[in-house]
Parts: C-alpha cells; structure tokens; sequence
C-alpha cells in the first residue's frame, strides 16, 4: 500500500485574521486539542478584556500553541471560534481527511519533532517556528485509507477515553464522599468556631515575579498546591539563591507544619508543609502557621469548611481570587489542641486508604493513556498492519 511523503505546508497554510470577537472563544489543550472555553473551570489564563485582535477559527482549521507545541498542545478544530492571538491557525490545503490529520499531527512522533524544532534557552520558553512546523515532512496513505484509519481511531480512542473518563468519575465519586465525611465529622464538633485570625496568622507572598532558572529552589504557585500534603515535584519553576533569600525572607520562609494557601486560581486549596527541602512561595499563595494549634487538623478544615464558606461568598460574585483579610475571617471549629490531633490522626487514616486506591487507579489512567499514545502512533505511520485495521 503506497504512502506519499509530503511536507505540513503542503497540507496547511498560515492565516492571520481577526476582528470577530463575537465569536465563541476557543482554548488549545494537550489532552483534547481545540475545544470551546466557555463552561470550564480548568484554564487558568485569563483572555484579553478587548479579543477583536484574537485570530478567527474556522472548522476544520489547524490550530497551534506555538509555546507548547512540544507538549502536544495542538489540534484540528470542530468549531468555529476564536483563540488567543499567540497561536498559530493553519488553513486546510487540498482534501486530506481532517480528522486522520488531527490524530496524526497529535501523535508522539510528530509532538517529539515539534520538541527538536522549538527555539528558546528553555523548555519554559521554547517557541515553535511556523517555518520549522511547516518543513516538517509527513507520509500520507490514500484518501479512501486515510477515511478508514481515522474512522478506526476515532472509534478506539473514543473507547479508551470512556475508560479513562469511568476511572476519574470514580476518583471524582471516592473525593466527594470524603468530603462529606470530612464536613459531617467537623459539623459534630460542639467546640466555639472563631475567625482563623484568633489562633493562626496569615502571612502574604512578596509580591514581585522573580527571574526563574532551570535548576534552583522550587516556587510553589497556586497550581502546584493540591489539598492534603505539599508535593514539590508539582513545582515547575524555580530561582536562585539571591531570589529565594528575598522570597523566603523573614516570616516568609516556610517550614515544616505550616500551610501553603492558595489565592487565586484553585482558590482556597491548602497544602500542608510535611517536607524540611526549602522552597519559596511564588504570587497569589500565603502561608498559614500557629505556635499553639495543630496544623494539619487546620488543612482539613480549610479543604472542607472553609471552602464552603468560600463558595456561598462566591453567589452573586465575580471575584476570582480570595484576599488575605478574607482569609483572616474564615470561620474555624477549634476545639482544644490535644482533639484537634486527634481529629487530624483520624482524618489522616482514611486519607492514606483513599490515597492508595487513587494511586492504582492513576496507574490504570496512566496504562490507558500510554496504550492510547502507542495505537494512535501505530496507526498514523503506518507500522500496525493496515489491512487488518481497515478490514
């Protein structure tokens, strides 16, 4: 079976228009490639206040993240919108099947050269050339084949991502029961509940963006903090020495048993500091410590009622991030110290049951994934056998 060779601008060329910002507004994702923005929570960069200079989007059109390409973050679109004007939108050339190009400009060869051909001193800043995405040489199979496989793949990815999305859901179910716990075991508490500022001080981040580095101490940002205990590999960006010694100066250092708070973003997530590595704390996060209170009963706390009680604040609100005399007024049950342990040890049991049976299945979400990445890649070269796909 005859596969032409041919390069990407054979198959796309660059478009540069504007001017409709009537238009839905679209977002570029690693995992899902173009989708609607509208409606979802987990895109944290905020789009221009004026988006008439954000370039038009047709169906069927290429669009690229030029600054992550490298990471897989492009795709054909299904929609007709508009994207940030930092991307690149290529228009379709001649009658290659969309869908078979989406799966192929997505798989992990292609995503391994767009990572070879990117410019920039570091990853954090590797930019992806059209020229370069352009040159790139692609081996195509016939029109009627290219139909097929992609009607393969578009059924076997669809049927690996509703095996992957029944996993999360069951994550997502396990979560939410715990929560449930969590708030129904501290709503039993008959102890006083009192502003946090009453036993805890709330202590802000400097406020200034430091030059990051490739290797150096870990800044933790708002998305690097997740509820339960602070993971470090999460950060992703780091400084050197004379910027952590400003960062963490003074009461800024955090150690451990203290909190790291986020503000903005995932807004109310509190990581609880159970590492001695130093760190420092990046814009939009504050630290929460107490000389006389049991931490990591307050972490629980703040994951659960606390962030009630930032919800209803929410209602009727468009604020999007918390600020630190909020934070001062969050309501805390505080019972003595030796219950608050006591409480927190209890907590903490069914925390690492629940960890376990999260971690086998990521494990299972990780394998489908990987079995995803391998068939997809198989099958848009050209090394699983053809005939048996197509038959």
């Amino acid at each position: 079976m005859t596969w032409s060779e041919v390069p990407l601008r054979s198959l796309y060329q660059r478009v540069e228009k504007s001017g409709r910002p009537d238009l839905p507004l679209l977002s570029v994702y690693r995992d899902y490639g173009v989708i609607p923005r509208e409606g979802r929570e987990d895109n944290y960069n905020k789009p221009s206040a004026n988006l008439s200079g954000y370039k038009i989007v047709q169906e069927r059109d290429l669009v690229i993240n030029k600054m992550k390409a490298w990471q897989g973050s492009l795709g054909v679109s299904d929609y007709d919108g508009i994207v940030s004007p930092a991307y690149f939108v290529g228009r379709p050339i001649g009658d290659a099947d969309h869908r078979f190009l989406h799966h192929l400009l997505r798989s992990s060869p292609l995503i391994a050269e767009y990572g070879a051909r990117s410019k920039g001193i570091r990853p954090s800043q590797w930019d992806l050339p059209w020229d370069e995405f352009a040159s790139i040489k692609v081996r195509l199979p016939t029109s009627d084949i290219q139909r097929k496989l992609a009607n393969y793949l578009d059924t076997e990815t669809a049927r690996i991502d509703a095996l992957i999305s029944k996993k999360r859901r069951m994550i997502s179910i396990l979560d939410e029961r715990w929560r449930v716990w969590v708030r129904n075991l501290l709503g039993s508490l008959t102890c006083a509940v009192l502003p946090l500022k009453r036993h805890w001080r709330v202590i802000d981040c400097k406020h200034r963006t430091p030059v990051y580095v490739d290797e150096g101490y870990p800044v933790v940002s708002p998305g690097d903090a997740m509820p339960g205990r602070l993971d470090l590999s999460r950060a992703h960006r780091f400084v050197d020495e004379a910027d952590y010694r400003d960062l963490a100066a003074g009461a800024r250092r955090p150690t451990r048993g203290d909190i790291i708070y986020s503000r903005n973003a995932s807004i109310g997530i509190a990581s609880y500091v159970d590492t001695d590595t130093p760190f420092c704390m990046g814009q939009d996060v504050c630290l929460i410590t107490s000389d006389n209170m049991d931490q990591l009963f307050l972490m629980y706390v703040l994951n659960s009622v606390g962030l009630d009680q930032l919800e209803i604040q929410k209602i009727g609100s468009t604020f999007s991030r918390v600020n630190i005399s909020q934070i001062r007024e969050i309501l805390v049950p505080v019972p003595d110290r030796d219950e608050q342990q006591t409480l927190s040890r209890r907590i903490d049991l069914v925390a690492l049951h629940l960890s376990r049976v999260y971690s086998v299945l990521e494990v299972q979400i990780s394998l489908l994934h990987e079995r995803r990445r391998i068939l997809v890649a198989a099958v848009v070269t050209g090394e699983a056998s053809v005939r048996t796909v197509v038959a």
